[in-house]
């Protein structure tokens, strides 16, 4: 009886270690096949994406998505590289065509420093960054040191005009809160447009 234990246990451990072997002959097959199917699809100086596509290796960690599934900048390294991006002072990397677009994408507003500003539609800060023109004598600190707001006129209580756009004035009157339902605001920034003139401009 113990002969015959033994001999069932000494064939199982056999059956084991052929089937374990077995799969992992195949595991070891499929990657090699995985491996020359890659290299088939996709060129020598390609990329494979997980979704399958195949990318310029140069396309990779480029701040730009090629991939369907964004793969192409996964694992990347915080090294900047590629004509499309843009290394931040701060070490951040943003894609190039985020630079002077008058957003601080980079969180240290080093994408917005030495911008050439168009001079009818912006306005330049001494730091470089460019803001729309309608900005300049708004109130707001756009800036970030109140130059937007130096030596700008003050509006005389009889003075019938708006400080702001007849674009900007249908803007904020388009809103949640209409700019002429609040009467300081109103009065400030759109006192034509909302018809909050102390004198009629016809008279």
């Amino acid at each position: 009886m113990l002969k015959f234990v033994l001999l069932v246990c000494l064939v199982l451990t056999v059956t084991q270690a052929v089937k374990y072997h077995k799969s992992k002959l195949q595991f070891a097959q499929k990657r090699s096949l995985m491996a020359k199917r890659q290299a088939r699809i996709c060129g020598e100086n390609q990329f494979m994406c997980t979704s399958g596509e195949c990318l310029p290796s140069m396309w990779t960690c480029d701040a730009q998505a090629d991939c369907l599934d964004g793969s192409d900048e996964a694992e990347c390294d915080c090294a900047c590289r590629g004509e499309h991006k843009f290394q931040c002072k701060n070490g951040n990397c943003i894609p190039r065509s985020f630079v002077c677009d008058m957003f601080n994408d980079c969180g240290d507003g080093s994408d917005e420093v030495d911008c050439l500003c168009d001079p009818v539609t912006q306005f330049q800060c001494p730091g470089g960054r460019c803001i729309p023109i309608q900005w300049r004598c708004d109130g707001d600190d756009d800036c970030g040191d109140f130059t937007d707001e130096v030596g700008c006129p003050a509006l005389h209580p009889d003075d019938c005009r708006d400080r702001m756009t007849l674009r900007g004035c249908l803007l904020m009157n388009d809103t949640s809160l209409p700019i002429c339902l609040d009467d300081d605001l109103g009065f400030k920034y759109c006192r034509k447009f909302c018809k909050h003139c102390t004198v009629n401009p016809d008279e």
